[in-house]
């Protein structure tokens, strides 16, 4: 009788357990597909902008009347389809901060230290640089940056937004990860984008190793994928799931 006692509690307390992971498994997996519309929709909303600003530096500059003031209040302008961001600015071929909002033209900032700004003379497309403390704001920002071309396809600057960093954390804040849930944003050479909640062992623009199936999901070889491990870093077992944005 015992043992059919124990053998009873043990199948109860296995089925406990299939349940709690499966409950982890979903809540992980829609938790991920959530974040990963939110973010595609709002990368599209910046790389729809940013591409207007291409087109139209290009344009002012194909008929003859390009000035820096025009072309400014054109980035000011674009701030209202982009309601997350916190500043729209562009620099020139040199790298000078001298377009868009809350600037100093008498000292205009230097972009040519920052990465996505060299990145931008190569790349035809949008760029999700590193996160940085702004010279402007002293506040940490994410850059997505678009390159400007001229008529004669010579690189003109780049176009960029800057998204608060504060912003993605009260927008992570607001889903419910669990007392020990983690969520981390990657860019495709595995550097921190950003943390929530953040941590002094994966600081902001850090490189980090990943997993054998986090490496083909930003390969492209899968979209996304839930799978549990134990954690390298405080040895909790968890469950994760991995979306390609």
């Amino acid at each position: 009788m015992l043992l059919i006692v124990l053998l009873g509690i043990g199948h109860v307390l296995n089925q406990s357990r299939l349940r709690y992971y499966a409950a982890a498994d979903e809540t992980s997996r829609n938790l991920a597909i959530t974040l990963e519309k939110f973010l595609n929709s709002h990368f599209l909303e910046v790389d729809l902008a940013m591409r207007r600003a291409g087109a139209e530096f290009q344009a002012m500059h194909a008929a003859g009347h390009f000035n820096d003031e025009r072309f400014s209040a054109y980035l000011r302008s674009l701030k209202e389809r982009i309601p997350q961001a916190d500043a729209v600015r562009g620099a020139d071929a040199s790298g000078r901060v001298i377009y868009g909002e809350r600037i100093d033209l008498a000292k205009p900032q230097d972009l040519g230290i920052r990465e996505f700004f060299q990145r931008a003379k190569t790349e035809q497309e949008l760029i999700i640089g590193l996160p940085a403390r702004s010279r402007i704001s002293d506040e940490w920002v994410l850059p997505l940056a678009f390159p400007l071309t001229l008529p004669d396809g010579g690189f003109g600057g780049t176009a960029y937004v800057l998204i608060n960093s504060a912003r993605l954390t009260a927008a992570f804040a607001a889903l419910n990860i669990g007392e020990h849930g983690v969520i981390v944003l990657l860019d495709n050479r595995k550097r921190v984008l950003h943390r929530y909640p953040e941590s002094g062992d994966m600081l902001f623009g850090s490189t980090i190793k990943v997993n054998a199936i986090t490496q083909r999901i930003m390969d492209g070889e899968l979209d996304r994928d839930t799978y549990t491990i134990v954690s390298p870093r405080d040895h909790l077992e968890r469950t994760l799931s991995v979306s390609r944005v």
